[in-house]
């Protein structure tokens, strides 16, 4: 291989190599009696490029921002660790405008119950 061969080669590795920023979102996290209110900020994130995932006890947020002339390409991720108070089964989220809000309704507190036993 010739120095010019060597050269080529790595350039055309270089400009293929895609500019993937790996940045973990800024997030705030509320809570009341009913629920945690986990709201993210994501911008440049469509719900196509955004995937919200639960394997309890973790959840797990990854969005991908695209490109532009401008600006990198960034990924967006970060995992939170659940609680046995959340409801999974009832957890909702929206995004709108680059800004996630996720829903995270608690259980109902146990409370003990008296059950009647009859006779048979």
């Amino acid at each position: 291989m010739t120095q010019s061969t060597i050269e080529s080669a790595r350039n055309t590795s270089i400009s293929r190599a895609p500019r993937v920023a790996e940045l973990t979102p800024a997030v705030d996290i509320y809570e009341n009696d009913k629920e945690l209110l986990v709201v993210a900020d994501l911008p440049r994130v469509t719900p196509g490029s955004l995937k919200l995932e639960v394997n309890h006890p973790d959840m797990k947020i990854e969005g991908r921002a695209v490109a532009s002339d401008t600006q990198p390409e960034y990924l967006y991720t970060r995992t939170f660790h659940l609680d046995s108070s959340v409801d999974v089964g009832k957890i909702e989220a929206k995004l709108s405008e680059g800004v996630l809000q996720v829903h995270l309704p608690k259980r109902e507190p146990f409370q003990v119950r008296r059950i009647e036993v009859k006779t048979a």
